[in-house]
């Protein structure tokens, strides 16, 4: 039996490095600004690809919360980069910290089930 490895082309490397994934071959949703400074923010949530029904319904989920921070910004800060991207990181924060919660959740539904 084989088991295929990912051999991350070099032209990737960077680009693994800067975004502090594991490698390319995992799905990611990226969100990125560059601020006037030069300075570039951005946030990142993995994509669930089990099935293309799992990957469509999270990037959907995703859109869906981050559309609503943008929405709740007051239109005289709409302009300034870094809040607005502040405000979409507090939706990936808050996305990430659900996401811990469930795996939690899981994990002890797993367990009562072991539990005698």
């Amino acid at each position: 039996m084989m088991v295929q490895v990912l051999k991350e082309p070099n032209l990737n490397k960077q680009l693994v490095e800067y975004l502090g994934i594991s490698s390319t071959e995992d799905p990611y949703f990226v969100i990125f600004t560059r601020l006037k400074s030069g300075v570039i923010l951005r946030s990142i949530l993995k994509i669930n690809d089990s099935t293309l029904e799992k990957a469509y319904k999270r990037i959907r989920s995703i859109i869906k919360d981050i559309t609503y921070a943008i929405e709740k910004i007051d239109k005289e800060n709409i302009e300034n980069y870094e809040s607005v991207f502040n405000a979409i990181d507090m939706s990936v924060s808050n996305i990430k910290n659900f996401d811990s919660l469930k795996k939690l959740v899981d994990f002890y539904e797993l367990f009562k089930k072991i539990r005698p």
